[in-house]
């Protein structure tokens, strides 16, 4: 869809943003656990009442950016955030070796929309010539319209501050809630 030259500096910084939805930690374990671990996870009615329950709100000493292009430090994920949604592409992945769905030999990127997460084989999210990708150190998050994506070591993390749909993507998997 896009491509661009990633390997451009990304030093510029933009002001810190007052707070949004954290991203829900995706979690490995049957969906029962999953159920009971989201049970346990409240959020009091004062940090709740910027954002819907589905996460809790950041506290606004956390550093997070305006960034539209970003990258993960390892340049191994990118991620273009946009008024409909956010879509990340990984170049490096062994998602085929593990039984994950994979594209094949083609460009393996995921989106996230207001409703919905989906797979899009054959799509890039690279950015176009003359776009400045800005390097998202590990726990610091960006945010664009509606959507917010947080670089963590074990990969990028993104989703709807609404509807707080969104997935992780990293090396060994991808996860989709």
């Amino acid at each position: 869809m896009l491509l661009a030259n990633r390997r451009q500096p990304s030093e510029t910084k933009a002001d810190a943003v007052q707070s949004v939805s954290a991203a829900p930690t995706p979690t490995e374990g049957t969906v029962a656990d999953q159920a009971a671990q989201s049970s346990t996870e409240a959020t009091t009615e004062s940090e709740a009442a910027s954002v819907p329950s589905s996460g809790p709100t950041l506290p606004a000493s956390t550093k997070t950016y305006s960034y539209q292009y970003v990258e993960t430090p390892s340049k191994n994920i990118s991620c273009v955030l946009y008024d409909e949604g956010v879509g990340c592409s990984i170049l490096e992945r062994t998602y085929a070796s593990s039984g994950m769905q994979d594209c094949s030999d083609r460009e393996f990127s995921i989106v996230v929309l207001a409703n919905r997460t989906e797979v899009r084989c054959g799509e890039e999210y690279l950015g176009k010539p003359g776009d400045t990708f800005h390097t998202l150190q590990y726990e610091q998050t960006t945010t664009f319209s509606d959507y917010a994506c947080t670089s963590q070591t074990r990969g990028m993390t993104c989703w709807n501050t609404i509807t707080g749909r969104g997935f992780t993507i990293s090396r060994e998997s991808h996860i989709r809630f």
